[in-house]
């Protein structure tokens, strides 16, 4: 099997960061021969593997959107390019969010310096270093093979959540839901060891028939949840039983797939990227929800609470699918296919569509430097949402710039009249 982990490997003063699936690579120049070893330690986001080592000055030589953290996650500030930021004793994480999703967890004193083509950490003395890396996998990189029983079948069904790189309201974020294993049909039920989940207290039953596992499929990725055979309901460990209605099963399944992602859209305005959306304005009162505390409990908690409020209550809300699959409820592979490869769940964006500019280096390797806006029929409130949150320079009006700059460009004449 080909080693789909991201490689750190040292090179004298050089770091070399790539990832074998996207072919996304990127390099760290140092001011010392490093030696990145293994390391275990816990961050406050999430992270695919880490690594230790020690630097006075570490260069990365790609551009890349910095974000200053404090050890806990919480947001202290985002750097543009050209700007330069320090800070004295305790330890931050700072975000890179270049070719490749890294995190450093860095100690004080220490300073930052952005340019549109790299960034520099420097230290007063050599200090230790907690480099993090995060895979983003448009692509399967593992093959969960099922026999065409159903009960194999809702086996693998049941496997598709290891695409998820953490259960926080911020799995809403594509690029925090990583593809899941590709599924085939073979002679017997085989899972390779490096397919592995979180745990799970969700379960939704429902019976062992193609129509209702294929409706169930990604609704049961989203919510990290469990196929057992039996009336159509979720059942979650210690909150309660929702039935579930045979006659429109799918139809509840795309329901119910909707609300969680929207509402982990709103919930997640509290964690990592903060902000306030409109619709999580118009449906305080509607509510009654105190999103900071929804942040902070379980996935099976928090997926109570939404279970609890009636759809209608937030339907002319929740925004429009950008992309649908149909499958047909058969067992031929050769007549379905067992993946579709639009992303169904709508993004953050709320209907503005971005466009991804690339840079491309010498060495032919690429790191995103920007968005060019789309905007196509939707509102002033829409773009405004989109624009407060979005953390990469965006080109408007033949230059680049800042969300929240645009944002006072654009409607700072309106608010003084």
């Amino acid at each position: 099997m080909t080693d789909t982990a991201i490689s750190i490997q040292a090179d004298g003063s050089t770091l070399r960061i790539a990832d074998p699936v996207t072919g996304e690579q990127y390099a760290i120049h140092a001011d010392q021969p490093v030696t990145p070893t293994p390391s275990d330690d816990d961050l406050a986001v999430p992270v695919s593997q880490t690594v230790r080592l020690k630097a006075k000055r570490l260069t990365v030589d790609a551009a890349a959107w910095v974000r200053l953290r404090e050890e806990d996650g919480t947001n202290i500030h985002t750097l543009r390019f050209n700007e330069t930021i320090s800070r004295q004793d305790g330890t931050w994480l700072l975000e890179l969010a270049g070719p490749i999703k890294s995190y450093a967890k860095i100690h004080g004193p220490f300073r930052v310096t952005t340019t549109p083509d790299d960034v520099t950490i420097e230290w007063e003395t050599s200090s230790e270093i907690v480099l993090a890396v995060r895979s983003l996998r448009r692509h399967p990189t593992d093959t969960i093979t099922t026999t065409r029983e159903p009960a194999d079948i809702a086996t693998a069904i049941s496997q598709l959540s290891a695409g998820l790189e953490t259960l926080s309201p911020e799995r809403s974020f594509q690029t925090l839901r990583n593809h899941p294993p590709d599924i085939e049909i073979g002679d017997e039920l085989r899972i390779p060891d490096s397919v592995t989940r979180h745990d799970s207290s969700i379960t939704l039953s429902l019976p062992f028939q193609y129509e209702y596992l294929y409706a169930a499929a990604p609704v049961t990725f989203y919510l990290n949840a469990t196929l057992t055979e039996g009336e159509p309901a979720i059942h979650i460990d210690s909150y309660g039983t929702w039935n579930l209605p045979r006659e429109s099963f799918a139809e509840q399944c795309v329901e119910l797939l909707k609300q969680c992602v929207f509402l982990d859209c709103l919930t997640r305005s509290d964690g990592l990227y903060p902000t306030t959306l409109e619709a999580e304005t118009e449906l305080k009162e509607k509510l009654n929800f105190d999103w900071t505390e929804l942040y902070d409990v379980s996935l099976a908690e928090r997926t109570a609470q939404y279970l609890n409020v009636e759809y209608d209550t937030i339907s002319d809300l929740v925004p429009e699918w950008p992309a649908r699959g149909y499958v047909p409820p058969t067992n031929n592979k050769n007549e379905t296919g067992w993946r579709v490869e639009a992303e169904t769940y709508p993004s953050l964006h709320f209907g503005v569509g971005s466009l991804i500019t690339h840079k491309f280096t010498q060495d032919g390797t690429t790191s995103i430097v920007g968005k060019s806006i789309i905007r196509d029929d939707v509102s002033d409130a829409i773009l405004r949402d989109y624009l407060s949150v979005e953390p990469s320079p965006v080109w408007y009006d033949g230059e680049w710039t800042w969300g929240d700059e645009l944002i006072e460009r654009l409607w700072e004449t309106d608010e003084q009249a």
